[in-house]
């Protein structure tokens, strides 16, 4: 179980990272891709977290992610 939902995690991450990408043309503001990427850079380490077997909290804290890892 645990696999799977790091793997649906990860499908999301690397979601989020395409349209970050996407977002890198010059007239789209910085938080707009900003945020895009935060949302990879969290869905990349839940994914992690799950793949560890720790359950990731709901948070949107990286730096809180980083110390469970």
């Amino acid at each position: 179980m645990a696999a799977s939902e790091a793997e649906r995690l990860l499908r999301i991450a690397r979601r989020d990272l395409r349209m970050a990408s996407r977002l890198l043309e010059p007239d789209v503001e910085e938080a707009s891709w900003g945020w895009a990427l935060q949302q990879a850079l969290e869905k990349a380490l839940k994914a992690w977290l799950r793949h560890l077997g720790v359950t990731p909290p709901h948070s949107h804290d990286i730096a809180r992610l980083l110390v469970l890892l």
